[in-house]
């Protein structure tokens, strides 16, 4: 039976349909199948071999801890020969252009994938993604926002990443059930292989994909109020209003990068968002985006209560910070 999310009033009570969250993904071993109707490319099997799921309803809901500071597994798409055989072929493709590749993939079907954090700074402060002088990424990464079926479409897509581009593809799962909180997408020219968790090394920024989950808002504390739903990611336990968030933007960027014009998501309201995150995010600084930010309504979190007995969650989800 699903938690509950609600308001101040039972009466407005909402429940988090968490079987209508994973209907669409259906069970774990047919997750693959989400992303174009599922694939027989080597990649599908891969995903439907390891058992990987959605993130589970008491993580989304109840989980109070930053999610590495759980156990955590590192599950690469390819194994350690072929990308290190790819690597010595030295024959990656620019970061940019396999993000322009990728995003014209998800656009075609009417996917989320957003530009967020750092990125989305960059966009709207130096308006470009790329340090005219060395040529290189103004960020050590790209950070996306990502639906869960986007999430499974970008895992469907390894194999093409690996032969067309010679980049791949690894995972971040929690340990007890394989649930995905984080892809990385690297270049394998110059990669460290690592099984341990941690920043991808390799030749070129990597894409890294945070995946998000949508819970539904609830009453407010008299009837003529009504929460709005939230966004939650779930690697970095940050929550944003919705309304901030969704429906994204398309952005036609142009980068001295690439050749290509970039199609670009971005949240609804990326100014409060990057207000919310950094403060004044339009002076250059070395500060990120902390764990578990909450962005919207002052007292956003009140909106929110699922009904989480503490007592009988793994104690992975309590909080290691109070």
């Amino acid at each position: 039976e699903s938690r509950m999310m609600r308001g101040d009033k039972p009466s407005r009570t909402l429940s988090f349909n968490y079987s209508a969250y994973t209907a669409r993904l259906g069970a774990p071993a047919n997750w693959r199948d989400v992303a174009d109707g599922g694939t027989s490319s080597k990649s599908s099997l891969v995903v439907e071999k390891l058992g990987f799921r959605p993130p589970s309803e008491d993580f989304i809901c109840c989980n109070e801890n930053i999610p590495w500071k759980h156990p955590i597994n590192n599950t690469y798409l390819r194994n350690r020969t072929e990308i290190q055989s790819s690597s010595r072929n030295n024959n990656c493709t620019k970061t940019l252009d396999v993000l322009g590749w990728l995003m014209n993939d998800i656009n075609s079907r009417g996917l989320i994938l957003m530009m967020t954090y750092g990125g989305m700074i960059h966009i709207h402060r130096e308006q470009e993604l790329i340090n005219k002088t060395t040529g290189h990424l103004l960020d050590d990464d790209m950070d996306m926002w990502a639906s869960m079926d986007t999430v499974l479409r970008i895992m469907e897509l390894e194999e093409v990443l690996f032969q067309q581009f010679g980049w791949s593809v690894r995972v971040f799962t929690l340990k007890a059930g394989q649930e995905v909180l984080l892809l990385q997408l690297f270049a394998t020219c110059g990669h460290e292989y690592k099984e341990k968790f941690g920043k991808v090394r390799s030749g070129l920024p990597a894409i890294e994909v945070y995946p998000t989950v949508v819970m539904p808002g609830g009453g407010g504390g008299n009837d003529t109020i009504k929460a709005p739903g939230i966004m939650k990611d779930v690697w970095q336990l940050a929550s944003f209003e919705e309304t901030l968030v969704y429906p994204p933007r398309r952005l036609d960027f142009e980068s001295s990068g690439t050749n290509k014009t970039l199609h670009l998501q971005l949240p609804k309201n990326p100014l409060d968002i990057m207000k919310c995150l950094y403060g004044n995010w339009k002076v250059p600084s070395g500060k990120h985006a902390q764990g578990s930010n909450r962005c919207g309504q002052s007292d956003l979190k009140s909106y929110y209560k699922c009904n989480c007995n503490l007592a009988v969650l793994p104690s992975i989800y309590q909080s290691t910070t109070k």
